[in-house]
């Protein structure tokens, strides 16, 4: 969802970069590359050294469960279904990429890579640039009816997921993302 995260004076680099994660200049600023090294599973490995950032985020699931608007129960539903999206869609749709039906080039034009986590470097703006040109393409080949249907599934996990994390661990309302 996020391309980088803002590193501040205090975090605990040392930390980080045990676990490898990568480091990008911006500017002045230090950011943390995304997806986080950090994460392993669905828990931090080091969470009681996490970035300033990472202590103050608040997805939309939790301040709904704060507000009352939302049970405890459906916040781990929510939480579990996107958990369950990601990890069937990620490597069905990075086979797809890198498969050799010229979806490779769909890749590149939406800055990404294709090959291993070439899912994992998308944000918020290119996944679903990337998912409208990988419809249009498969519309407009020659076998577009079989691939659009033998892929049709895969493109509407993935965009349900994409919609899954905005709506549901996007930031909140009046907060900004931390994109790059």
């Amino acid at each position: 969802m996020f391309a980088s995260v803002d590193l501040f004076a205090g975090d605990d680099v040392v930390a980080l970069s045990a676990v490898n994660v990568i480091f990008v200049q911006r500017g002045d600023s230090v950011r943390m590359q995304q997806p986080c090294a950090a994460l392993t599973g669905s828990s931090c490995s080091v969470y009681e050294q996490r970035p300033a950032a990472c202590r103050e985020y608040e997805c939309n699931v939790l301040q709904g469960y704060r507000r009352d608007d939302i049970t405890l129960e459906r916040a781990r539903a929510v939480i579990e279904r996107a958990v369950a999206l990601s990890r069937d869609v990620r490597p069905r749709l990075e086979a797809l990429l890198a498969a050799p039906t010229g979806l490779q080039d769909l890749a590149r034009l939406a800055g990404l890579a294709a090959g291993p986590r070439a899912v994992n470097r998308m944000d918020r703006r290119s996944f679903p640039l990337l998912l409208a040109e990988v419809q249009a393409d498969l519309a407009n080949r020659p076998d577009g009816n079989a691939l659009g249907e033998q892929h049709s599934q895969l493109l509407a996990d993935a965009n349900e997921l994409y919609e899954l994390l905005v709506e549901s661990f996007g930031p909140g309302p009046g907060r900004s993302t931390q994109e790059s």
